[in-house]
């Protein structure tokens, strides 16, 4: 995106080898708005959100990074 954002990525081992996820998270508000999710080191997909409002009912464990849900 065009506004300034931090970079997280996660990989599936110590060798930073194969990637998991690649999320571009708002550098004001920390939502994420992009989110990439790759397997076998592949992109697999890609989500972008824009003008995000959050709902505070959602639980915290729709948000986990571990792909286990």
């Amino acid at each position: 995106g065009q506004q300034p954002s931090h970079l997280i990525e996660v990989y599936t081992d110590k060798t930073f080898s194969k990637l998991f996820k690649r999320v571009f998270v708002d550098a004001d508000s920390y939502l994420p708005v992009e989110w990439y999710d790759y397997e076998d080191g592949k992109l697999s997909l890609q989500s972008s959100w824009r003008n995000f409002q959050s709902t505070k009912s959602l639980p915290a464990t729709l948000f986990s990074l571990k792909g286990d849900n």
